[in-house]
């Protein structure tokens, strides 16, 4: 008779978290730690971590990158468009739009690399 498996999440072995250490932070350095948390998009456990492994945290996420990727969204949408404006009335048609739309994207995926 085959034994029969348990439900859930398997077992973390050795990536458990199993050491603990207590740190007392002033009400301004709690506050300062979790403003700075906050701006890279982490809980401030998280943001120790990183801290105490790298030396430094880097936001990867400023609001002008944030802008540029809702602005490469909007226009996935108007390349789809696109595409179907292509199949209806054909390439070469469509070809100088498209090359628009692609120096566009081109630009933006520049400024989102700096």
């Amino acid at each position: 008779m085959e034994a029969r498996k348990k439900g859930g999440r398997p077992p973390l072995g050795e990536s458990k978290k199993t050491e603990e250490i207590v740190v007392s932070f002033t009400k301004k350095e709690m506050e300062v730690l979790a403003g700075k948390a906050a701006e890279v998009n982490m809980s401030i456990q998280d943001f120790l971590r990183e801290l105490v492994a790298k030396g430094y945290v880097k936001n990867i996420d400023t609001p002008e990158q944030r802008e540029i990727k809702r602005q490469l969204i909007a226009l996935s949408n108007n390349v789809n468009q696109l595409a179907k404006l292509a199949h209806l009335n054909g390439l070469k048609i469509m070809q100088k739009q498209v090359s628009e739309v692609l120096d566009f994207i081109d630009e933006l995926l520049k400024k989102y690399k700096k």
